[in-house]
């Protein structure tokens, strides 16, 4: 294109030297009236010509003006995308603990502005496509003002012969028109005139077109700097774009490997629930065998209580009327009141036994079942009541709230916003917030009083196993699996207090009761009883326990709430009211 300029702007030189070469006799116009000078159709045709190059000269700096925007859309674009690339990479630099979770939404938005660069890409490639078409368009226009520009310049030559022959013609007849002389001065003066102001205004024209052409030199050499920028910015971005990729393989290398081990562990898990599961219903058929047996005894001993209380009563009976009739009798008789005597104290001895069988019934807790109605919970672990409404959680981490009345009906699930994993193993309320052990990461966790869903606190077990959780008015209690300890835990639950409870035991459920401590031992399907005595938990007694209890709670007087968990007769986890 710039070379057509330039072929332009040598032609109209070659024109402007012929005018100026042309001798004066040139503007002498031809005989007769209504004829023009042959010198105004040639300023005309160059008033034209330079009208026409001033319109191709608007066209071409329109063109640059849209070239340069496009080129410095292009430079903002690639801004922004470089500042996106480094915003990404400083996130992955700097939260390196939250990526297991966050990687798939920051690989989206690599993605995302990949593809968007790309897009980019395509869209600078189109402008390209379409400046290169407009660059090919205004070179055939040039061409065609060339062409065009070539016949004129013929025409001309054509007419300049013809101006010549008129010339000749012309000094042939100047001795018929000495006369008019002196009006053809005054117009040649006027036609010098015109001949000088289209001179300077073709000058003008020159000097602009000269402006124009060192212009179009910059832009050629912008356009030069502005492609090799891209081609740097490509480089650039294809680097990025490996070392991504090599981030992006490794952190994948790393998820896989994070699963693999956690998927082993669940499987770990899974199986060892099952085993516990297939334990707890061996145990369960166990003690419903010594159950019945220990019922089978203890009615035959009440029995003979009864037996041995009613033939007490008759033999003191008999006893009273012989003594009243001794001083009366034979002394055979007396013989009989020594044997009676011995008697006495057999009679006594029994009454004994009886009157302790009835002290230890007395002693003892005698559980009547109110109410069994079915849970709608899918794998319960814990259960808190705090007056009003009954709390349970599930194993998956939710915590659901129903009424006593009602527990088959769900009246609210809370989710709680904990860092996961976390599965709740017990459940207490204290202290007017509730509480739950994670068994997952070994925490003691206090939930906001209004959304139990939100963790207010959160503090490390004493025990890796926590199973455990109750309250007694005054403190929190928990139980550890793995130690085998009791621990109490003060106003900061940081600070605790160890009791043990015995060997063998394996707690899962417990609760503070009128002062003792109810504790279900999963291992040996029993309903322990305790007392705080001297520093030390205390044995008081043992009861057979028919359910594998999940929570107990205190529920009205002299009544207790027991979440029990499925088994052969009922598939589903159940509700208890017992009266003791």
């Amino acid at each position: 294109m710039a070379e057509d300029l330039f072929g332009f702007e040598d032609n109209l030189e070659d024109l402007w030297r012929k005018a100026e070469s042309s001798s004066s006799e040139f503007l002498i116009p031809f005989s007769g009236e209504g004829q023009a000078f042959p010198s105004q159709t040639a300023w005309e045709a160059l008033s034209l010509v330079r009208k026409k190059s001033r319109r191709e000269a608007e066209e071409l700096s329109e063109l640059l003006s849209s070239r340069y925007k496009a080129l410095e859309e292009s430079r903002q674009r690639e801004a922004v995308l470089r500042g996106e690339i480094q915003n990404l990479k400083s996130e992955l630099a700097g939260q390196e603990a939250t990526v297991l979770n966050g990687g798939l939404e920051a690989e989206g938005k690599i993605e995302a502005a990949l593809k968007s660069l790309e897009e980019e890409k395509k869209t600078h490639a189109i402008e390209k496509e379409k400046l290169k078409s407009l660059l090919s368009q205004t070179r055939e226009r040039l061409s065609e003002q060339q062409k065009i520009l070539e016949r004129q310049e013929q025409m001309w030559q054509k007419k300049e012969e013809e101006y010549l022959q008129s010339l000749r013609e012309m000094q042939a007849l100047t001795g018929r028109v000495q006369q008019e002389s002196s009006v053809l001065s005054r117009d040649l003066e006027k036609s010098s005139q015109s001949l000088k102001e289209a001179k300077t205004a073709l000058e003008k024209t020159l000097a602009e077109l000269l402006e124009e052409r060192h212009r179009l030199i910059e832009a050629e050499k912008d356009k030069a700097g502005a492609l090799k920028k891209v081609a740097d910015l490509e480089k650039h971005l294809e680097e990025l774009s490996k070392i991504w990729e090599q981030e992006r393989a490794e952190w994948k290398e790393l998820w896989d490997r994070e699963r693999s081990a956690w998927q082993n562990q669940r499987a770990e898990l899974s199986s060892w629930e099952e085993n516990l599961r297939k334990e707890r219903e061996n145990w369960h058929s166990d003690l419903e065998k010594k159950e019945a047996e220990h019922l089978r005894f203890t009615e035959a001993m009440n029995q003979s209580v009864r037996e041995s209380a009613e033939a007490t009563a008759k033999l003191s009976s008999f006893m009273k009327k012989v003594s009243e009739k001794t001083e009366k009798v034979n002394p055979a008789l007396r013989t009989l009141k020594r044997k009676g005597f011995w008697f006495s104290i057999l009679a006594l001895a029994v009454a004994s036994v009886g009157g302790y069988q009835v002290w230890n019934y007395l002693n003892r807790f005698h559980f009547h079942a109110l109410s069994v109605q079915p849970v709608s919970l899918s794998n319960p672990t814990g259960l808190a009541f705090d007056g009003n409404i009954l709390w349970a959680s599930d194993w998956d981490g939710n915590l659901k709230s129903f009424s006593p009345q009602k527990p088959d009906v769900i009246t609210r699930i809370a989710k709680v916003l904990a860092t996961k994993p976390y599965h709740p193993s017990s459940l207490a309320f204290a202290k007017g917030n509730l509480w739950s052990l994670d068994a997952a990461q070994a925490r003691l966790i206090e939930h906001s009083s209004s959304d139990p869903g939100v963790v207010s606190a959160s503090y490390p077990t004493p025990g890796p196993a926590p199973t455990a959780l109750a309250f007694d008015g005054k403190s929190l209690w928990s139980y550890d699996a793995v130690n085998g300890l009791l621990y109490q835990h003060g106003s900061d639950p940081s600070q605790i207090q160890s009791y043990s409870l015995g060997n063998g035991f394996a707690v899962t459920a417990m609760s503070w009761v009128q002062g003792r401590l109810w504790a279900f031992d999963s291992k040996g399907r029993e309903l322990l009883v305790f007392k705080l005595q001297g520093g030390q938990m205390k044995l008081e007694a043992r009861y057979p326990a028919h359910q594998t209890i999940l929570g107990i709670v205190p529920f009205a007087k002299r009544r207790v709430l027991i979440l029990a968990g499925p088994n052969a007769e009922h598939p589903t986890p159940i509700l208890i009211q017992y009266r003791y």
